[in-house]
Formats: C-alpha cells, sequence, structure tokens
C-alpha cells in the first residue's frame, strides 16, 4: 500500500530491473519512473509533437471531454473533432488554470497509429495489446481526468507535464469518484480545505517521465503546459477487491443478474474496506434500486458520514429521503450538492425533478434554467424547462425553450452522420 507522504519520489528505470518491480512496486505502491535521457530513452520524441501529429493525422477523429464527465462515460471522450480542429480550436482555448478545456482522452487513436513502433520500454512495462487497452492524451493547461481507479497501469508524458492527486484504495478521495468535482474544481474549491491526513499523495510528473499506478489506487490529474502523453491499462482486475468491482459493474451493464447478486459482491468489498464511502455508497443505491429505503438511508449517511463533501452521496441520500417523506431534509441536502459545487449539473437536475415532483413549477423553472447554464447539452433541461414554463402558463417561454431542444437535436444528428462518414 501507499505510504501517505506528501510526495511521490521518483527513481531511474535503469536502476529497477524486472524483479525489484515485481517485488517493490507491481500491484504495492506508484513508482515515477525517470531517464537519463527523458523520452529519447524510450520512444523518438520528434514524432510525438503537435507539429508532427497535426502533419501526419490532421484529418483523423479525435475524442475529448470534460474531467468530469470523460470519467463518468466510463473513461472515454465523447466529443469528436479532426486532429487539426482539436488542435487549431479547443485546446487553444486553455489559457489559464481556473478555466478547464476540453481534454483528449481517446481508446483508439493510438492503436491506429504507427506510433507504437517507437517505443521501447523496459521489460517490465511490455504491452500486451490483448491484455491490455491503449489511450492517447492531449491537452492544455487546467485539463486533465477526474478521480477514478482501475486495474494496473502506466502513464507516460512525451511533451508537458502533469500533476497528479493519489489516494489508496482504502481511502476515497475527498469529494467522492465521478461525478462529483472536475478536477480543477476539486482543486480550488475543496483541496484548500483538506486537513493533513485528507490530503493526496502528489507528484509532478516530467516530459519523459512514466508513472506506474499499481491496481485500485485513486488518481485525478491536471495538465500544466501543452501535454502529450499515453497510457496503458490492464483490462482485468487481478486483486480481490477489485475483480469483485469490476464483476458488479459488468452485470449492472449487462442487467443479467439480480441487485441481490450485485449486493453480495460489494458486501464482500466492505468487509475489506468498512471505511469506504464510495461502497457505502454502492450499497445504499443498490438498496434503493430493490425499494429498501431504510438500509439505503443508513448506508447513505455512513458514506456521508465518512465523506461529508461526497456530491454522489449526498445527492442520493435527498433522493431516498424524499421517498421516506423526509421533504425538508431532501431539500436542503439538495441545496448543500449545488452549494459545495455549482458546477456539477446532477445537482439541478435532481433538485429540480424533486420541486417539479412537489409542484413547486416556478423554482423547479429556476433550476432547470441553472442546470442549462452548467450543462447546455443536457437535453433533459430543456425538456422539463418546457414543461415548467406551460404549466405556469408561459406560452411563448415555453415555444422560445422548445427552439432551443430542436436545435440540439439538430446538433446531436449532424454529429451522428459525421461519425458514420468517419
Amino acid at each position: 500500500m501507499i505510504s501517505m507522504c506528501a510526495i511521490l519520489t521518483g527513481c531511474y528505470a535503469d536502476e529497477i530491473t524486472e524483479e525489484r518491480f515485481d517485488k517493490e512496486y507491481r500491484l504495492k505502491k506508484p513508482v515515477l519512473l525517470k531517464f537519463r535521457n527523458g523520452a529519447k530513452d524510450w520512444t523518438d520524441p520528434e514524432k510525438w509533437t503537435l507539429k508532427s501529429l497535426k502533419s501526419t493525422y490532421g484529418q483523423w477523429m479525435l475524442y475529448s471531454g470534460s474531467s468530469l464527465e470523460v470519467v463518468r462515460r466510463g473513461g472515454n471522450g465523447y466529443l469528436g473533432s479532426s486532429f487539426e480542429e482539436y488542435v487549431d480550436g479547443m485546446m487553444a482555448e486553455g489559457q489559464d488554470d481556473k478555466k478547464e478545456p476540453p481534454y483528449v482522452f481517446d481508446r483508439s487513436f493510438y492503436n491506429d497509429t504507427d506510433l507504437s513502433d517507437t517505443l521501447n520500454l523496459p521489460s517490465f512495462l511490455s504491452v500486451d495489446n490483448n491484455l491490455e487497452d491503449s489511450l492517447f492524451f492531449l491537452g492544455s493547461t487546467g485539463t486533465g481526468i477526474s478521480f477514478h481507479n482501475h486495474a494496473d497501469a502506466w502513464n507516460a508524458v512525451i511533451f508537458g507535464c502533469k500533476r497528479w492527486f493519489l489516494y489508496n484504495i482504502d481511502q476515497n478521495p475527498p469529494g467522492g469518484v465521478s461525478p462529483g468535482y472536475g478536477q480543477l474544481d476539486w482543486y480550488h474549491n475543496l483541496y484548500p480545505n483538506l486537513t493533513k491526513k485528507e490530503k493526496p499523495t502528489e507528484c509532478i510528473q516530467e516530459p519523459g517521465e512514466i508513472l506506474y499506478l499499481p491496481e485500485g489506487v485513486y488518481h485525478g490529474t491536471i495538465n500544466i503546459g501543452d501535454t502529450i502523453a499515453i497510457g496503458i491499462q490492464k483490462k482485468e482486475a487481478v486483486t480481490d477487491a477489485m475483480k469483485y468491482i469490476y464483476e458488479e459493474s459488468s452485470l449492472r451493464e449487462k442487467g443479467e443478474t439480480t441487485v441481490i447478486d450485485r449486493m453480495e459482491l460489494m458486501f464482500k468489498v466492505l468487509d475489506m474496506y468498512p471505511e469506504s464511502a464510495e461502497i457505502n455508497l454502492r450499497l445504499g443505491s443498490l438498496n434503493q434500486e430493490i425499494n429498501q429505503m431504510e438500509s439505503a438511508e443508513s448506508y447513505l449517511e455512513k458514506a456521508v458520514q465518512i465523506d461529508p463533501y461526497f456530491v454522489m452521496a449526498l445527492l442520493t441520500l435527498a433522493e431516498v429521503k424524499a421517498k421516506l417523506e423526509k421533504k425538508d431534509e431532501a431539500e436542503t441536502l439538495m441545496k448543500k450538492v449545488i452549494k459545495l459545487n455549482p458546477n456539477v449539473w446532477d445537482g439541478y437536475a435532481k433538485y429540480g425533478t424533486f420541486l417539479k415532483e412537489n409542484e413547486r413549477f416556478k423554482d423547479a423553472a429556476e433550476v432547470f434554467r441553472q442546470g442549462i447554464k452548467v450543462e447546455p447539452y443536457q437535453k433533459a433541461f430543456y425538456f422539463y424547462l418546457k414543461e415548467m414554463e406551460e404549466k405556469l402558463g408561459n406560452k411563448e417561454a415555453a415555444r422560445r425553450v422548445n427552439q432551443q431542444l430542436r436545435r440540439l437535436e439538430q446538433m446531436e444528428a449532424q454529429e451522428e452522420l459525421r461519425e458514420k462518414r468517419d
């Protein structure tokens, strides 16, 4: 397990044998690998410059997104653009560290290129495409990825720098995992309030360095300068806890099993990590699915007790409180979420729906308007705002909202056509 010191120190890769790596680091603790000649020791940096990539792959499709939404979507970018469009447009937006432009987080681009032919990695970082996924990262200052964890992985920076924030699997990041905080929101609004015990292990990954991340370690990143990097991640978990978590997620996606089967897997993880806010949230949500609201409330209150900043635990607890007819408590929790993080659209969606169901149409309309400002591409906000305006007798306002909804649907249709052409 990681020693929760403030700074993760590095060591030179040529001082680590495969035997030493397996004994000291693999599945045990992260290590920042340095190279005597930087990236030249393991690749050809000239083929990775923005100029070179743009010249060779300028019309290739890339997928990018915000640090929060990429994690929400299972580690997949969702905004399609050509390489050239991204570099000349979206990437150019990143001028300061308080604004988060879209970040390329693409699972296909690297494997489809010839860039893998430039790699000459240490033997203990060998790549097997049958067992591992590859990821291509590209972004400017302020881009990054929100907290998440997964199977064994390593991340290599060719140009730019990454600031890493790391937590053990048994210490969830304050604020929780996605969807909770964009990484810049977390850094500017929550990080300064953390106690020494709550703060993460950190490091700055310089050009040419490779960071190894053991399975289960929670991590979030913020890029410093224009950054180009790749990541390799195991497809399957090998530790018991992550096996159970992967299996529960797979069963949920397939929808081919009962909630009880999924709960049994989470109970096994909870036995290992009883103070895991995330696992308590999962069990609370599973109890909510089978309408066991008192049990759901208990697990969710434990999650919030462990982590008072945990946005999704607070929101889910609010939903459960509402179903238990504890409406005042539910509304207080929803307002707290929006105050904690006004940039997460889930808070407006849940609170607006709560107000709508309680026939507070004017208040609901205002909350849905706020939600649109935060997430202008979320169609549900327009649909419900239109409904609220109609309830209030505001026909002209309802018509304008409906126009916005149709434009959004047209944009989505055009994007689908473009993806099919490409």
